[in-house]
């Protein structure tokens, strides 16, 4: 896999250092300090998420505060930044939305954002402020004191049964779902990628990032694996079924051809295209999952991480080899696969057991 040149993975860095390049033009120079100095350690992906958290946090400071109305953000003093207290984390936090791409009679969709959003923001921000403090640009870590965003302890593993990812299969495969005429004849014509996808996902259990990065030459159909990108740059192999294979040769063989963009095109190798000859991305797999999950399940949110669950925990409900799971996911924690992975019915092993005679 070393030898092999991943032009996708090529194309994500590329673009991720160009966003990169204009937070440090826009942010203000102690906070571009604080995003190098964490490039040392960190992947360039985490780097923008942090970078693009703290624009969001400046640009509510400048809507917020009077004194910033005609100040750009990279010109915010410094000195601003150390006469924040936890209240005025607090009211940040506390007022954290988003915006959605679409509008609804011209008026842009506003959400607020939910408590995983404000927990991640939080510690963006705990983190820049630690740095300020250490390295003495600041006197005191403004969130210290803020409230803590609580997440629920035993949140409920959210994954499809046996029963319901048969019906998933079944449903994509036939077309057998309740959309229009119009949106149905567009979904004939992408049935066989689709079904790769979904197969694909649910026999593999990888990640949404690592599947819309494969390129044709990452798959051995005589080993029956895929060379793919980890989280967090490294090569690995999955292993496929013989359900999944049949699953992909029948889309490269009847269905792809239609799709494959001019050879001088960066996407010409993708594995995975879309009805416009470009390279599906992550944002079009997992609006396609949720579509599904809606129109076969009456499922809101269905999503390609609860298909990764969904194989997780059933790998693990039928080998009990925790090791065995978190390699096959490729985590390096394994306490991330039991939090998220692992179904557990302790609770129940009290009622068939007789532990005093």
């Amino acid at each position: 896999m070393d030898s092999r040149n991943n032009t996708y993975r090529s194309e994500v860095n590329t673009r991720n250092r160009e966003k990169l390049s204009r937070l440090q033009q826009e942010l203000p120079r102690y906070a571009v300090d604080y995003l190098l100095a964490i490039r040392a350690h960190c992947e360039l992906s985490t780097v923008v998420s942090y970078g693009e958290d703290l624009m969001i946090f400046f640009e509510y400071l400048r809507r917020e505060n009077p004194l910033l109305k005609d100040t750009k953000v990279r010109d915010i003093p410094l000195e601003m930044i150390a006469s924040l207290n936890f209240h005025d984390i607090n009211a940040f936090i506390s007022e954290m939305s988003y915006t959605t791409k679409g509008t609804v009679k011209g008026r842009e969709i506003v959400h607020d954002a939910g408590r995983s959003r404000k927990r991640r923001m939080l510690s963006s921000l705990n983190a820049m402020f630690n740095y300020l403090r250490v390295h003495e640009y600041i006197e005191k870590n403004p969130a210290e004191g803020a409230e803590k965003i609580r997440m629920k302890d035993d949140k409920e593993i959210i994954r499809l049964s046996t029963d319901e990812a048969e019906q998933l299969m079944d449903s994509v495969k036939r077309q057998t779902v309740t959309v229009s005429s119009r949106r149905r004849k567009y979904d004939q014509k992408t049935v066989l990628r689709d079904t790769a996808i979904c197969t694909l996902l649910l026999n593999t259990g990888m990640r949404v990032s690592e599947c819309t990065g494969i390129d044709l030459k990452d798959i051995d159909f005589d080993e029956r694996c895929i060379w793919i990108i980890r989280k967090g740059g490294q090569p690995d192999r999955v292993y496929f079924n013989d359900r999944t294979s049949q699953a992909l040769t029948d889309y490269l063989q009847f269905e792809r051809p239609h799709y494959v963009p001019a050879g001088d095109s960066t996407d010409h190798d993708a594995l995975f295209l879309s009805m416009q000859k470009k390279r599906m991305s992550t944002r079009a797999i997992q609006y396609m999952i949720h579509n599904y999950g809606e129109s076969v399940l009456s499922r809101s949110g269905l999503s390609p991480h609860k298909l990764r669950k969904t194989y997780g925990t059933e790998l693990y409900n039928r080998t009990g080899d925790i090791k065995l799971v978190a390699d096959i996911l490729g985590h390096q924690n394994m306490n991330t696969t039991k939090k998220y992975y692992i179904a557990s019915d302790h609770k129940k092993y009290g009622r068939d057991q007789d532990l005093f005679q």
